[in-house]
């Protein structure tokens, strides 16, 4: 009678038969039906000796295959985040938003706006709103529509362009 191998573990043949063993160091087995082989361990995810594969937890990242330890597992630089379990790479902060590094990316706010990527902090990334503009944060920066304007910074709605004196 054949018994298939626990979860995890991989057939090795030999002389007798065979046995059951676990997945080496960096590499797992989800098959319960007599496995011969295991699988690497993906980049983006860490494999504990016997275990399945576990993906690196969300603001951290891993860009190697064959890892063991949730130690392996590198947390996002600034000017990056990553917002997903599993990944290979960070994702690098689009034009709008400011990254500490770690999960999160933080939106410009409101009256002001951003345009470079890779940002790590709010005073850099973000630029105030100009006079004649309105920015309802991010990386939106809109002129006032011709015929109309606005004499202040900061403005984050269309409705602070007011219409030109008739005229001008």
């Amino acid at each position: 009678v054949c018994t298939p191998c626990p979860l995890y573990q991989k057939w090795t043949p030999d002389g007798a038969g065979g046995n059951c063993s676990a997945c080496p160091l960096g590499s797992y087995n989800t098959d319960t039906f007599g496995a011969i082989s295991c699988t690497l361990c993906e980049q983006g995810y860490y494999c504990p000796v016997g275990a399945s594969h576990h993906p690196c937890p969300i603001g951290k990242y891993n860009n190697f295959t064959r890892q063991h330890n949730l130690s392996s597992c590198i947390q996002c630089d600034k000017g990056k985040y990553g917002n997903t379990t599993g990944l290979k790479t960070c994702i690098i902060c689009e034009q709008g938003y400011y990254c500490t590094g770690s999960s999160r990316r933080e939106t410009c706010p409101i009256g002001k706006y951003g345009s470079m990527l890779a940002q790590t902090i709010e005073s850099e990334a973000c630029r105030t709103c100009e006079k004649g503009y309105y920015c309802p944060g991010g990386a939106s920066h809109h002129p006032c529509p011709i015929g109309k304007y606005n004499n202040f910074t900061q403005q984050h709605n269309l409705s602070s362009c007011i219409q030109c004196d008739k005229g001008k």
